[in-house]
């Protein structure tokens, strides 16, 4: 045998022993788990297996509380004056006490429930209705007269519910001939302006199909009541009637005790609503108090009051909603935090443009940049302002297109308001012109004044001017100034005063040129339209000067 071959059945042995102690060392742990955990029992009484206890209880075994609990059934079962209909359950200090004449028949633990997928009280409601249905057995057989009278009984209802069938068939059908005798009179669709939501057929046929449906949700009832109050007649059907009726109303016992319980939080949030609403109530009569000018404030324009009520009006219902979300259903439920988790993650991604056109849209209110109505330009767009909100400007421009501009680039942005100061008549419209040095400045300067008095929308008071804004290599720059307080009709002002111009200068004989170049003014026509040429012109021939020697 080579070295390296022992090598191998030494590493060998080493791993089996290794993994026979730990099979050992798992066995026992099982061993002592199973010792450490007790076995589970269920208790059985005439062949019917009322429930399985899975936990100890005072000191007991799940074994030991299924003899304790047998032997109390029996005697129970011995009685002849027991009524299984005394069997209830009722909350205890280990969970929930399942007793019958003053006894203590067993007691649904939270590690029993646990075990069962319930809670103690599904656990212990599904416990009596088998026991009743065990113990029932014992119940001597009724005699014929009862018997009887049961079945008298049952036929009675049956009648009686037939009855009650055929006269809410009947009313059913009445109210249904009726609706649809109603179709496009008395009956309208519904309607929200000039758009219809639903018509008069769609609203009659939702109406018959709701009396319908309630008209077979009331037979059913009918007749599920029918069948409880049948079975409940006989000495061994009462305990399937009783089984059916604890089955309906440990959920809804349930329910109702969710709903009592959770009174106090929707009294709560009712609150927080009522306060929310008069919180706006109040914000609202404030502002249209300050903007009618019934309640004054210094330094508070009027027209602030719209947009601080829109804004007051987002803080209280944030307020009121973060107040309130602590007591809604599932608040504190992983579900709950994880969607608002979603939530805010997205937002927080996706809100820094929102929020800074938001505060853009503050900071241009309360600075009084514009107001609705106004004409102003915001870098390359000129309009009329329509709209102002948190988040956007809308124009419209005077070719009637609607430009619609987030506040972040307005507020960016150089404004130009026409109207704050034409409203007033102080907006001064200019317009420059270019004329050769060889015209008469003062000849011009007439021209200018004469087609601004004639252009419409132009004040006369103060009147127009002009400066001379320019001496420059091949001619001198005039600028007309004019007053106006139509600031809305800029385009068609400056139209009208280009004409005027125009007419201006081509009757009083002044070119509107500027010369770059050296020429013969001697036999050339003037550079003007030949209407304003008085009648019979001609143009003058060159002159000639020669000097002898």
């Amino acid at each position: 045998m080579t070295r390296k071959n022992i090598w191998m059945q030494l590493l060998t042995a080493i791993v089996l022993l290794v993994l026979l102690t730990a099979g050992s060392n798992a066995q026992d742990k099982d061993k002592n788990q199973a010792t450490s955990e007790p076995q589970p029992a269920s208790l059985v009484f005439n062949n019917k297996r009322l429930v399985t206890f899975y936990t100890t209880l005072d000191g007991l075994s799940p074994d030991e509380r299924v003899e304790r609990a047998t032997m109390v059934m029996r005697k129970l079962s011995a009685d002849a004056k027991f009524n299984v209909d005394s069997i209830r359950f009722m909350d205890g200090q280990s969970g929930t006490d399942i007793v019958a004449s003053n006894q203590r028949i067993a007691t649904i633990t939270e590690g029993d429930a646990e075990y069962a997928q319930g809670n103690t009280k599904l656990v212990a409601n599904d416990f009596i209705l088998k026991a009743k249905y065990a113990l029932i057995k014992e119940s001597p057989a009724p005699n014929a007269p009862t018997m009887a009278i049961s079945i008298a009984f049952c036929i009675t209802g049956l009648l009686i519910l037939l009855l009650l069938t055929a006269i809410m068939s009947r009313m059913a059908v009445s109210i249904c001939n009726m609706l649809n005798g109603m179709r496009a009179t008395k009956i309208r669709g519904i309607r929200i302006q000039d758009a219809e939501l639903m018509s008069s057929d769609t609203v009659v046929d939702m109406a018959t199909a709701a009396i319908k449906l309630v008209q077979l949700g009331l037979i059913c009832l009918m007749l599920a009541t029918y069948v409880l109050v049948s079975l409940s007649f006989f000495p061994h059907t009462r305990p399937i009637s009783d089984a059916l009726v604890e089955s309906a109303r440990i959920p809804l016992a349930s329910l109702g005790d969710s709903f009592m319980h959770y009174l106090p939080e929707l009294f709560t949030i009712a609150v927080i609503a009522l306060l929310t609403y008069g919180s706006m109530f109040i914000a609202r009569f404030f502002f249209n108090a300050l903007r009618d000018r019934s309640i004054r404030l210094a330094d508070f324009d009027p027209d602030w009051a719209e947009p601080s009520y829109k804004l007051a009006r987002f803080i209280i219902f944030f307020f009121g909603l973060v107040c309130a979300l602590p007591y809604l259903p599932g608040w504190d439920t992983p579900a709950f935090k994880q969607v608002g988790l979603l939530v805010g993650l997205l937002v927080s991604l996706g809100s820094s443009s929102v929020i800074s056109n938001m505060m853009a849209g503050i900071v241009l209110t309360y600075t009084n940049a514009f107001r609705l109505g106004d004409r102003v330009r915001v870098a390359e767009h000129m309009g009329d302002v329509t709209e102002k909100t948190l988040f956007v400007t809308r124009l419209i421009t005077p070719k009637g297109e609607t430009i619609s501009i987030p506040n972040a680039q307005i507020l960016a942005a150089t404004i130009t308001n026409y109207s704050a100061e034409g409203k007033q008549g102080k907006l001064i419209l200019y317009k420059t012109v270019t004329i050769g040095y060889d015209a008469p400045w003062r000849k011009v300067n007439e021209a200018l004044l004469v087609a601004a008095r004639k252009t419409p929308y132009v004040m006369t008071d103060p009147p127009p001017f002009v400066l001379q804004s320019s001496l420059d290599d091949f001619y001198v720059t005039y600028q007309i100034n004019v007053f106006t307080d139509h600031p809305h009709e800029m385009l068609a002002i400056y139209s009208n005063l280009h004409a005027n111009i125009l007419d201006s200068f081509f009757e009083a004989g002044l070119e509107i040129m500027s010369p770059h170049y050296t020429s013969l003014r001697d036999g050339n026509r003037p550079a003007i339209p030949a209407e304003y040429f008085p009648q019979g012109f001609e143009a003058p021939g060159f002159k000639v000067t020669s000097t002898g020697n």
